[in-house]
């Protein structure tokens, strides 16, 4: 039986990536044309829209890093996010090490507690501290000391 030569997908996806990277970055057509690219109502050559979108991305003076920060607004009163109703220094464990604290065995009772706004923020230290030897090593336990 022949075996059937196959491409990986890996490659299969890169080959993909610089196609598109070269259709949408790239001035000219594979003939060394410049191509016109129309939309309804307007048309642009291929390199006016490459340096409308450089000149775009430049001048806007914000972009999202996607560190999962919820606006201060909302931290203040603990209710911008739905899983999140802390409005103290336990906001910082809401995310990723708050499923560390339920390995490490947390109970339900105990978490819904160091998360809520009706529980004193230094009362809340006695909730965590028998978890945190079992969590401050994880992949989050030391951002969370830096943030701390």
């Amino acid at each position: 039986m022949k075996s059937k030569k196959s491409i990986p997908r890996r490659s299969t996806l890169k080959g993909i990536g610089a196609f598109g990277a070269l259709t949408v970055m790239g001035s000219k057509t594979l003939y060394g044309k410049e191509k016109t690219v129309t939309y309804p109502g307007l048309s642009y050559r291929s390199n006016d829209i490459r340096k409308e979108i450089f000149k775009k991305v430049f001048e806007t003076p914000f972009i999202d890093t996607h560190e999962h920060l919820i606006e201060e607004k909302g931290r203040f009163t603990g209710s911008a996010h739905p899983r999140v109703n802390s409005d103290d220094w336990t906001m910082v464990l809401s995310h990723y090490i708050n499923s560390d604290m339920i390995s490490a065995g947390m109970s339900n009772e105990s978490f819904e507690k160091f998360f809520s706004p009706e529980i004193d923020p230094i009362d809340k230290w006695a909730l965590l501290e028998p978890y945190w030897p079992a969590i401050k090593n994880t992949g989050y336990g030391p951002v969370v000391c830096i943030v701390m």
